[in-house]
């Protein structure tokens, strides 16, 4: 998930990912985390005098077809996931 936080005076950055923009777990509960756009995800970090900032960026790339390579392999739900950022209930 694409999120950005200063915490204590810290920044901390998750920038997303290319790929992927959702996953499901079982730690600590169970849970679903969606981005709900299939873009790919990036951050770009700078330091200046008042300190570290980040600007969050995405970008469109050919999820379509990372998303037919994901079904012709047998993964339908992830093709799903790839083309729309949105878990298969």
């Amino acid at each position: 998930m694409p999120r950005m936080a200063s915490i204590g005076g810290i920044l901390v950055v998750n920038s997303g990912s290319v790929g992927l923009p959702k996953y499901r777990d079982t730690n600590p509960v169970p849970h679903v985390m969606q981005v709900g756009m299939p873009h790919a995800r990036y951050a770009v970090i700078t330091r200046g005098n008042g300190g570290w900032a980040a600007e969050l960026r995405a970008v469109p790339y050919d999820y379509e077809a990372a998303a037919r390579q994901a079904k012709q392999h047998g993964w339908p739900r992830t093709a799903h996931v790839v083309r729309t950022g949105v878990s298969v209930r």
